[in-house]
Formats: C-alpha cells, sequence, structure tokens
C-alpha cells in the first residue's frame, strides 16, 4: 500500500513537472486615448498562427506554449495595429497593459451644411464644399476644415475628379461625375471609416482618379465597439445637432451590428430666410459565418429640407448695407417663408459578400439600390410683373434722376415697407383678382405660382473584385528584400528579434499588409540619391554609396523610411527604430546617410538631431556627413545649402 501510494505520489510530481515546462502568455487590452479595456481585439501570435480575441475586460490569453520566442499582432477596428516580441519561458508571463492608438488622432469635425450652393450653371452645380471632403490627410484636414464653407479644390481639380465608394461601389454622378456627400450627410460615426488614395496610386479599389479616391466602409464589425450620443449647439454652420451611434462590435456567433441617427437644425444666421432641417439615419447588420465568408447589410439615408440664399447685384448688396442679403424670402402671416426650399432624400441599400478564398486570395462582391426624391422648388409667373423684389426695374438705378428713383433709393436703404422681401400677400391678391384661365382648364386663375423641379432617380449598381498577392511579385526585390529573404531562410545569420522583423518587412513588401505598404515612388528617389552619393574611405572608396550599403543597412533604410500606412502615406509605419551592432560596422556611417537622406527629402524647416553621450561622438557624425559631402561632387552643392550653417561651417 505505502509502495503504491508512492508511486502515485511520484507520477503526480511527474506530471507537474511536465506541465511546468510549458508557459503562456497573458495581457490586457486598453485605449491610448481612454485607458479603458477594449474587447473584440484579435491577437495572433506566432509561430504557430494561433487567433484569440479579448474578452468584455480587455484580457487574452495563450496557454501550454513551448519556451521560446514569440511574437504578438494586436488588431482592432478604429485602432493601429501593434506588433511585440515576447519571450516564453516555464510560466505564463503577465505583459500588463497593451495600449493601441486611435487610427485617426485628429479631432473629429462635423460636415457643414452647404451641400451644395444654388446655382444655375452646371460647373458649379452639386460641387462639393471643402468642409465635406474628410480626408485622414492632414493637409486635407486643415486646408478644408479651416476654410470652412469656402471652396477648396484638391490639387486643383474639381470635386468630379474625386471617386468617392461606399463599401466598394462608386456613387459618383453618372451625368456630372460630382460627389453626392449629402445622400449620408449628418452620418460622420457611421462614415467615418475611410480608405484614401491620392492621386493616381492603387488603391484597395483600383487605379484611383486624378483627385484621388475615398472609400467608406459601414460594415457594423469594422467599427468601434459601444454607445456615443453628442448634442451640439452653435452658431455657424448650424444651430443645433444630437447624434446617437451604438456597435455591437463582433459577437462570438459571428453577428454584428450598428445604428446611428442623427438630427441638425438650424436658421436665419447671417443670411435671413435660410433654415436647415436635415435628419439622417444609418442601420446595419453583418454575419461572419467562418474564417471566409462574410455577409452585410447596409442601409442609410438623410432626409434634408433647407431654405437657399440667392445672389444679388452690387446695386442691392450696397443699398441693404451687406452682402448677407437673400431675395428669397418675405413675410407671410407673421412667418418667414422662403421660395427657394430644398428637399431631398434619397435611401441607399447596400449588400456585401467577402469571400476570403485563401491568405492571398479574396472575392468581393457588392449590390447597391438607390431612390428617392431630390427637387426644389421656385418662383415662377406668366403673364404679370416680375414678383422678385431685387428685380433690375424696381432698383433705383433703373430710375435714376427721377423723383421716383430717388423713393426708390431711401425706400430700399430704410426697407419702407419691407420693400427688399416678397410681398407673399400682395402675390395672393393679384391671383385672386385675374379671372379664369381656359388655358390652364375651370378654376385656374393664377399667375404666380411656386413650382417643384425635381431630379429623381433610381439607380442599381452591381461590383465584383478578385484581387491575388502573387510570391515574390513585389517591385520591392532589391537589397533590403534579399536580405529579409536570406535571414528568414537561415543563409544569413541573425537575431531573433530582427527575424521577426524580416517576418513583418516581407509580409508588407509581399503586398499581404491591409494597413500598411512601401512608398515606392519615396524609395525610388531615396535609391536615385544614393547612387549620387560617394563612400569617402575604406575597403568600398569612391563607390556609390547605394553599391556600398550592406543588406541589413538597406532594411534599415527602407523600413524606416519607406514603409506607410495605405490611408496616408505621409504617414510612416515606424515611429522608433533601433538598431544594435558591436563597433566599427557602419552604425555611425549609417546615421550620416539618414541624415542626409532626411535633410533632402523631408518637408523645408523640418528640425533633425543627434543624441550622443560626449560632444566627441557627436561629432562623429557631423564628420560622417561632412566626408560623404565632400566625396560626392554631384550632391556636395545642393547638401550645402540644405544644411544648417553650424554643420557646414
Amino acid at each position: 500500500m505505502k509502495i503504491k501510494s508512492f508511486l502515485i505520489m511520484v507520477l503526480s510530481l511527474i506530471s507537474l513537472t511536465v506541465a511546468a515546462q510549458n508557459g503562456g502568455i497573458k495581457g490586457k487590452v486598453v485605449s491610448r486615448a481612454t485607458r479603458t479595456a477594449i474587447d473584440g481585439v484579435k491577437v495572433t501570435l506566432t509561430p504557430g498562427n494561433v487567433t484569440t480575441t479579448t474578452d468584455e475586460k480587455g484580457n487574452f490569453i495563450f496557454e501550454s506554449l513551448n519556451k521560446g520566442e514569440y511574437s504578438l499582432a494586436f488588431e482592432a477596428a478604429e485602432y493601429e495595429p501593434l506588433s511585440i516580441a515576447v519571450r516564453v519561458d516555464k510560466l505564463i508571463r503577465d505583459i500588463n497593459n497593451v495600449v493601441l492608438v486611435p487610427d485617426n488622432q485628429s479631432p473629429t469635425v462635423d460636415d457643414a451644411i452647404f451641400a451644395e450652393f444654388d446655382t444655375e450653371t452646371l460647373d458649379d452645380a452639386q460641387s462639393l464644399p471643402s468642409s465635406l471632403s474628410a480626408s485622414k490627410d492632414v493637409f486635407n484636414n486643415i486646408a478644408s476644415y479651416k476654410f470652412s464653407e469656402m471652396r477648396f479644390n484638391l490639387r486643383g481639380y474639381d470635386s468630379r475628379y474625386t471617386d468617392v465608394y461606399l463599401n466598394g461601389i462608386l456613387f459618383n454622378d453618372a451625368l456630372t461625375g460630382y460627389s453626392p456627400w449629402s445622400l449620408w450627410s449628418g452620418l460622420n460615426d457611421a462614415t467615418r471609416n475611410q480608405e484614401v488614395t491620392s492621386g493616381l496610386n492603387m488603391g484597395e479599389m483600383g487605379i484611383g482618379s486624378l483627385g484621388g479616391t475615398t472609400n467608406i466602409n459601414t460594415r457594423p464589425s469594422q467599427m468601434r465597439k459601444g454607445f456615443r450620443a453628442s448634442l451640439v449647439n452653435g452658431n455657424s454652420t448650424y444651430r443645433f445637432r444630437g447624434m446617437v451611434t451604438y456597435a455591437s462590435g463582433l459577437q462570438d456567433n459571428g453577428w454584428s451590428y450598428a445604428f446611428s441617427v442623427s438630427t441638425r437644425q438650424g436658421g436665419n444666421s447671417y443670411a435671413r430666410g435660410v433654415y436647415y432641417n436635415a435628419f439622417g439615419y444609418f442601420a446595419a447588420v453583418e454575419k461572419q459565418f467562418n474564417d471566409q465568408h462574410r455577409l452585410a447589410l447596409s442601409v442609410l439615408g438623410a432626409p434634408t429640407e433647407r431654405g437657399t440664399q440667392q445672389a444679388a447685384t452690387q446695386e442691392v448688396y450696397d443699398l441693404v448695407g451687406n452682402n448677407y442679403y437673400n431675395p428669397n424670402w418675405g413675410w407671410q402671416s407673421g412667418k418667414r417663408r422662403n421660395a427657394r426650399v430644398r428637399n431631398y432624400h434619397e435611401p441607399i441599400a447596400v449588400l456585401n459578400y467577402t469571400y476570403d478564398i485563401n491568405d492571398r486570395s479574396q472575392l468581393n462582391v457588392a449590390t447597391s439600390v438607390r431612390f428617392g426624391e431630390n427637387g426644389y422648388s421656385a418662383l415662377t409667373w406668366y403673364a404679370g410683373p416680375d414678383p422678385r423684389p431685387d428685380y433690375y426695374r424696381y432698383l433705383p438705378s433703373y430710375s435714376n434722376g427721377t423723383t421716383y428713383g430717388a423713393w426708390l433709393d431711401e425706400a430700399w436703404r430704410a426697407n419702407t415697407d419691407n420693400i427688399r422681401h416678397i410681398n407673399w400677400g400682395q402675390l395672393y391678391d393679384i391671383n385672386r383678382n385675374q379671372e379664369e384661365n381656359a388655358t390652364y382648364g375651370p378654376g385656374h386663375r393664377s399667375i404666380n405660382m411656386i413650382e417643384e423641379r425635381h431630379t429623381d432617380q433610381l439607380d442599381w449598381n452591381f461590383y465584383t473584385q478578385f484581387s491575388h498577392t502573387f510570391r515574390n511579385n513585389s517591385r520591392i526585390n532589391g537589397a533590403a528584400y534579399k536580405y529579409a529573404q536570406k535571414v528568414l531562410k537561415g543563409e544569413a545569420k541573425a537575431p531573433k528579434y530582427v527575424i521577426l522583423q524580416c517576418a513583418e518587412f516581407l509580409q508588407i513588401a509581399n503586398g499581404k499588409s491591409r494597413k500598411y505598404t512601401i512608398d515606392e515612388e519615396k524609395l525610388e528617389r531615396i535609391m536615385r540619391l544614393l547612387r549620387l552619393m560617394v563612400m569617402p574611405k575604406g575597403l568600398k572608396a569612391y563607390q556609390t554609396v547605394a553599391d556600398a550599403l550592406a543588406g541589413f543597412q538597406w532594411l534599415f533604410i527602407v523600413a524606416v523610411l519607406c514603409t506607410v500606412y495605405r490611408s496616408n502615406r505621409e504617414k510612416r509605419r515606424y515611429q522608433t527604430a533601433i538598431l544594435e551592432i558591436c563597433r566599427k560596422n557602419g552604425k555611425t556611417f549609417l546615421v550620416a546617410v539618414l541624415f542626409i537622406l532626411l535633410l533632402l527629402t523631408e518637408p523645408k524647416f523640418s528640425k533633425f538631431y543627434s543624441v550622443a553621450p560626449d560632444g566627441s561622438l557627436s561629432r562623429e557624425v557631423k564628420t560622417a556627413i561632412e566626408e560623404i559631402i565632400r566625396s560626392s561632387p554631384a550632391r556636395a552643392r545642393s547638401a550645402r545649402t540644405s544644411l544648417p550653417s553650424r554643420l557646414t561651417s
């Protein structure tokens, strides 16, 4: 009996010892902006390609892991992806809080109410106000929103040259080419996920237009989970706005849904008679059947009614004393009434299907329907006096030099009997006093009328896209790419963290990353500059720097300077880079090359700093820069003009 108990105890200890050989990783994911937990974050462990998601408290855990080096990749909607390296020993390692940075740190700016200005010319009709051209690009945001309702043409191109997609479907007007931003006006939260491509660059939707491409993603699984409500009261574009939005995030059963409603009200601010009554609604549901198949349905609309302003002549502005005069309105029964009212409501329904065939191939199919009304009222007349208050015959200039003209001048300046505005009562009296018009039929006698002008439409669209990433098809096949390949194949010795970095670089270079890409234009420019630089000394003296750089140096330059976000190519993927290598292996030389490249390629007035433990080490960088410039006649002159006087002296 004692022997049996002893054996059981020994076996138990052996089992505990075996279990202790396997460790694990656990942690909690929080937001950098609010420091609150983020649920539904996709966490991928490599090697092994094991995936899990964070729970409601942001926690995750990987168990039964062998001892060694691992990489954790974190992905969440509206957050920048993050990759970290973790060493696993015998115990479960707690990495505590993993901080994710929101994808767009710039403050949210609401869209303006100026969906369009009323005009009779095609060139100006439905032109896009700058405040609606929302983009993650810093320059576009500042230039557009700071100018308020003023017009801003991206790169000088009219808005018809900018393609706007909704879940992959092009929504530019088929006849005019203009982008119908007013169709989802006020739904800021529902349409904030945007993929922006500048100019004729290749994006997710294909080759962009001259003015760029914007794809609005309304899939609920891509929205940040949570409830949001806001109330805004102001005195600029509108007086009041209310918005309520909720997104469920991707649930365990594969379902996700979201909705948003909003209202905006305003009027009679700078221009009298102008008002704005707008609503917005959005609802979406998505089902992820498995890792390959997803189906999503989105419905949205923005019913709007607004009284508009009409342009007038300079004479009228001078008589009134300001340029906010609006001839479209007048008093009726003690209330303001506008003769030119814009009404539009065109609901949109979009159905999307995604099939992830494998890790390199994807099929997207979408269909949409758009219907409703789009029209405006206008004051018109037949065989009677012109009812417009600013008609040229009713102005002092038409009776210049007469007593009546002098009276008109005083009346306009003093607004005697509301002479500046439409006299609705008089128009009704004129209609009542008319005889029946046989042309219009019995009972019809009006010669002053309000007509409705409609451009109602019914649009159906179908879209399909097949994308495939070919192996070894990247144009980024230079020294950096070859070095990363050799590291992963074991042909070039490298530490574990460098191996992980090479794996991520190849994934980006091969086009497998949906967030990041290699800016090939910037890379080509850097390569041209490096071919003009000459090695000043050493075994590779008089060779070009492009030929002399080692593979790891090329990887460092390309990864740091040329790896960018797909949605914003001005934003670099890496904010911090560390190069650890023993002495006399080209660190100072590489830093000097980086400084020269930055001084020649970065915007004017940019600042760069070199920090060292003491002055002698800091001067080594300066000396290396000067040696490269002196040995490179093709770049010496331009480089001297770019370097600070303290560096070139």
